[in-house]
């Protein structure tokens, strides 16, 4: 399940404790933040991963893509994931 909260920064933050282990954390910023709109960053259950910035709207579709050929992610956790990736691009 996708746990969707805003952070003390003011940033909608969307967290994923995959069912295999591992986590992705997907943050959104705002398109007005400036040099990043968010990021995402995916870790695996042997702590296998990493961080990356999503620059702009563009880059959205280059996430998308990282997320659907994760393979310890199931077609259910992929898909909110990528629908709250999606999101910031609305």
């Amino acid at each position: 399940m996708l746990d969707i909260r805003t952070d003390s920064d003011g940033f909608k933050v969307a967290e994923l404790a995959a069912v295999a282990g591992g986590r992705v954390v997907i943050s959104d910023y705002g398109v007005e933040y400036g040099t990043d709109i968010g990021s995402v960053s995916v870790v695996n259950s042997h702590g296998l991963g990493g961080n990356e910035w999503i620059r702009n709207v563009d880059d959205i579709e280059r996430h998308v893509k990282d997320i659907e050929g994760t393979r310890w992610l199931s077609a259910e956790e992929k898909r909110v994931c990528i629908l709250f990736l999606r999101s910031i691009a609305e």
